[in-house]
């Protein structure tokens, strides 16, 4: 016979909430260590085997040395005391820290797996362990007297939520007792089959309920569970709320027509106004607006941000989403945002969601798989391609523009925009978005927009096409009016042309009559005129004959003239030429003569040179007669002196050799070139001399012929003025006879026009015509009265739709029906308000606000009541903004869950980033006792840097980062 005492799931951490003053330990942490006393203290008093279920560190990778060394300490106090400890490895305890191997845990500097094994399997009765990192084949475990396992067993909580997992049912028909770690409720699945739960409350999720361990004795497999002696949590007693404040509704009616006859009464406007537009708004309701009624079931995410693939499914409860800073906390809901409304609370471009790191990718994706009841949506964002929606495996927006598809998304699927998301489900550090950042005209649109005034959006377009129509009917009345005035006006206009026509056609045929006389008379006058005149008979041959003469010799003189410069020009370019050779002859007499004198200079500097050496060898000779040398003074013997003088002489001798002799025909050469250069001289200079006197004679010539040139000239112009004399006489008297013909040809045109005009004028038609225009003019008149009756009813209409027109805008009707909004928000966002603070605050909506002026007006205001005293949410603290915006955001969430019946909230989801930020002790176990309610029927995720609220939930997202590239691990 044996037995067993089994726990698990201690989850040993150094939880914030107190430190022991003596230990300096968490006092979380020493009411742990007690635990595992008590189970010691009962292994010894049963006389029983220790066996433990996982998980029994709570941090995962980064354990607390405190936490090392009370698990050191229990496994030093069993062995002490004899006590057997068998410890199944759970996912908390599996994982340290990076690059460790597989096999590896909290437990391995304690407990070698391999020999735990070893061990059970020698135990009698049998038992088997099932690790967390063994699940594969699980379900066929079999034939043991006592299995336990860490896994999650498939079934439905306390809140209806289903907890996928193993198939206990099969595992516990296999095998005679089964007890499951890792889910923290204890619960009794069968008559042998237990979840095994925590040995003491860890979360404010186990408030009420017992926790232990559990003792089995193996000669009857009697099961019984014994609870162990620890500090109870206890729910925050809730705090009677004050008289809840009602705003009276200015508007009482229910039904659509009776509040718009209750809305003209109170703007104090005749039964006229809803007359006209009775037909319009016949057998019209409030619509109610759709809201998508399901939860994202699961996310998918690829090459966003610094997420490489990612896919999770979302579960009901309390998350705690943990890592350090940049390891990509707030992608994975960054990455919800982005695939539901294509934005980023960080106001990325397009370009910038894609994950960049360690290399550059193509494209980010987004999928998110919503479910409501038996539907299936399957939303997928691409930053290449644009939004998809799939139903029932069809693209639903194949077709659409990106600018269609988004508002097919948010009008025909969720029922709801971006700000209603953030407002309600996202409480962003980065971009904090409730109604109390809003302003007040924000807040009241996206209110309005909430309730689903469908009826008012479409009675607001019709009136406002209405007011287009009437305006359009205005303008073409008054078109038809300038039409009417400009046609009156031209009417008055011919009857005074008319008028002013025929007094001046009598004035006219006078005028004409009397000027037809005068024309008469000059007529007479002309032709007198061009019968005097006399053309003179001028003859231009003689002239034309001399002129053709003088041109013809003119002509020879200029031909005779340029003959005389051509020849000029001939025959001092030969002489030029013979200059020119005569020249360079006398240059090369020149440089034969320079050569042949640097040759006699070059030969006297030579022979100088030599006749000084010679002279200065012969004075050493002379020199060394007197034995001794001439250069140091050494004293010479004979045999050396005359070796001296020897070779003194050879050099002497050699000397001479080398002189020369000037040529004896180089003076005759000398003298036969200066004759030479002076006969070229001589040459030279008469050449010179022919030039200038064939230049005299050429130019003394061509004088004489200009002088017979110029007096031709002067001859031809006097003829050319004699002639044109005569043709001059003889134009003006034929121009004077033309001019005379042509003025009479002009009055006689005259004269048969004015008998024309004087036929034409005809004073009777326009009579008529005057007639005509005064009737004409009296219709028109009649005309223009009934159109001006017609404006002033379409003015009266135009009005009535205007007011209709404002009456059902944004700024009309609507914001006073926010008087009931206000009333059903506010008792939703007081009873947060009182769990958050403990009935220290209070923050409420009030249906008007008072601008600077301090007028009121017809939209949202925001007050915060703080200890009985109203004061400006813009001059409340870090902290306690947090504890306003927190009540806001759960209470818009919940009011549209109520008003549209959605079962688990918006998406079933809410996410709070840095939500503690700034807060205190008492503010976190306030919201954490609200936040675990919340998690009944959603997800609720929290972002935080620190470990702090470990203490508050088990369950656990966490992020780190490897290669630039966000890792979630799900715990």
């Amino acid at each position: 016979m044996s037995k067993y005492i089994i726990f698990s799931d201690i989850h040993l951490h150094n939880y914030s909430g107190g430190v022991d003053p003596e230990t300096r330990m968490s006092k979380r942490l020493l009411i742990q260590k007690s635990i595992l006393q008590q189970v010691i203290d009962l292994a010894i008093q049963e006389d029983a085997i220790l066996l433990f279920g996982g998980d029994i560190c709570h941090a995962v990778g980064n354990v607390p040395v405190e936490v090392l060394n009370i698990i050191h300490w229990f496994f030093e106090e069993c062995k002490k005391l004899d006590v057997k400890f068998y410890a199944v490895l759970g996912n908390h305890d599996m994982i340290l820290r990076n690059n460790c191997p597989a096999s590896h845990s909290i437990l391995s500097p304690f407990q070698n797996r391999e020999q735990r094994d070893k061990d059970l399997a020698l135990l009698k009765p049998t038992i088997r362990f099932v690790d967390y990192d063994q699940m594969d084949g699980v379900e066929e475990v079999k034939d043991y007297d006592l299995v336990v396992i860490h896994a999650q067993p498939d079934l439905t909580n306390k809140h209806d939520f289903h907890m996928e997992g193993v198939n206990w049912k099969k595992i516990a028909k296999n095998n005679r007792l089964v007890f499951f770690g890792h889910d923290h409720t204890r619960r009794e699945l069968s008559k042998n089959c237990y979840v095994i739960g925590s040995p003491m409350q860890l979360t404010m999720n186990d408030v009420d309920e017992q926790r232990g361990c559990y003792l089995v004795n193996s000669e009857d497999w009697k099961v019984d569970f014994i609870k162990l002696d620890y500090p109870e949590l206890k729910k925050l007693e809730k705090i009677d709320s004050k008289e809840e404040v009602k705003f009276e509704e200015r508007i009482k009616a229910t039904s659509f027509q009776d509040i718009l006859v209750e809305w003209i009464d109170r703007e104090q406007k005749p039964q006229s106004y809803l007359d006209l537009i009775q037909k319009d708004i016949t057998d019209k309701v409030q619509v109610a607006k759709t809201f998508f009624n399901g939860k994202i079931q699961s996310i998918y995410l690829k090459d966003f941000l610094s997420i490489d693939e990612i896919k999770v499914e979302l579960k009901n409860g309390f998350w705690l989403v943990m890592g350090e800073n940049g390891t990509g906390k707030t992608t994975i809901f960054e990455g919800i945002l982005w695939t539901l409304f294509d934005e980023s609370t960080k106001s990325l471009a397009k370009s910038e969601v894609i994950r960049d790191r360690p290399t550059q990718q193509k494209e980010a994706i987004g999928e998110l798989c919503l479910v409501d009841n038996d539907n299936f949506y399957l939303i997928h964002r691409s930053s290449k391609n644009g939004l998809e929606i799939t139903v029932d495996e069809k693209n639903v927006v194949a077709g659409m523009t990106k600018v269609q598809a988004q508002e097919f998304l948010e009008k025909q699927i969720l029922g709801f925009d971006k700000n209603t998301y953030l407002a309600s489900c996202y409480f962003s550090q980065e971009q904090l978005l409730t109604l109390a950042q809003l302003g007040a005209a924000d807040t009241t649109n996206l209110v309005t927009n909430l309730l689903g005034f469908e009826t008012y959006d479409s009675l607001y377009a019709l009136m406002d096409l209405k007011k287009k129509e009437g305006t359009l009917q205005l303008e073409l009345l008054e078109q038809s009016s300038v039409k009417l005035d400009n046609e009156i006006w031209k009417n008055s206009e011919q009857q005074k042309n008319l008028k002013e026509q025929i007094e001046c056609s009598l004035k006219t045929q006078c005028s004409l009559k009397g000027e037809q006389s005068a024309v008469t008379i000059q007529i007479g006058e002309l032709t007198t005129l061009l019968g005097n005149i006399v053309v003179p008979s001028v003859t231009t041959e003689e002239i034309d004959v001399s002129l053709s003469t003088l041109n013809v010799h003119k002509t020879e003189m200029s031909t005779k003239q340029r003959t005389l410069q051509e020849n000029g020009q001939l025959r001092t370019q030969d002489l030029r030429k013979q200059l020119s050779i005569l020249q360079k002859d006398l240059a090369t007499i020149i440089q034969e003569q320079n050569k042949i004198d640097n040759e006699n200079k070059l030969l006297g500097i030579k022979t100088t040179n030599l006749c000084n050496d010679i002279e200065k060898h012969e004075k050493i000779i002379a020199s060394l007669k007197e034995n001794k040398c001439s250069y140091c003074g050494t004293i010479l013997n004979k045999e050396d002196l005359e070796k001296h003088i020897l070779d003194e002489q050879d050099i002497i001798k050699n000397l001479k050799s080398k002189l020369e002799v000037m040529p004896p025909d180089v003076d005759e050469r000398l003298n036969k070139l200066y004759d030479m250069e002076a006969q070229n001289q001589e040459l030279t200079e008469n050449i010179n001399k022919q030039i200038l006197e064939s230049d005299a004679e050429i130019k003394s010539l061509i004088t004489l012929n200009f002088a017979e040139i110029t007096k031709i000239e002067c001859d031809i112009q006097e003829l050319q003025v004699k002639k044109g004399q005569a043709i001059k006489e003889q134009t003006e008297a034929n121009g004077r006879k033309a001019s005379l013909t042509a003025q009479i040809k002009q009055l006689n045109d005259r004269k048969l026009s004015l008998n024309a005009q004087i036929s034409q004028i005809n004073i009777n038609a326009k009579q008529e015509q005057l007639t005509d225009l005064t009737i004409a003019f009296d219709c028109l008149d009649a005309k223009k009265l009934e159109l001006n009756n017609d404006k002033v009813v379409l003015v009266d209409k135009l009005a009535i739709y205007e007011f209709w027109h404002n009456t059902f805008s944004n700024k009309g009707l609507r914001t006073l029906l926010l008087d009931r909004f206000v009333n059903e928000f506010n008792s939703i966002v007081k009873n947060y308000c009182y769990e958050v603070s403990g009935g220290e605050f209070i923050v409420e909506f009030t249906p008007t606000s008072k601008i600077r002026s301090g007028l009121e007006r017809n939209k949202l205001g925001l007050q915060v009541i703080y200890k009985d005293k109203t004061i400006n949410y813009a001059a409340l603290s870090g902290g306690e903004k947090a504890r306003c915006n927190l009540p806001l955001c759960l209470g818009l969430n919940k009011w549209i869950s109520q008003k549209h019946g959605l079962s688990n909230g918006i998406f079933g989801i809410m996410i709070f980033d840095e939500l503690f930020c700034f807060t205190d002790t008492k503010f976190r176990e306030n919201v954490a006792q609200v936040l675990f309610d919340e998690g009944k029927t959603k997800s609720i995720f929290v972002i935080d840097h620190s470990d702090l609220l470990m203490s508050y939930t088990s369950d656990l997202w966490l992020l780190s980062k490897e290669n630039d590239i966000t890792k979630l691990q799900v715990v």
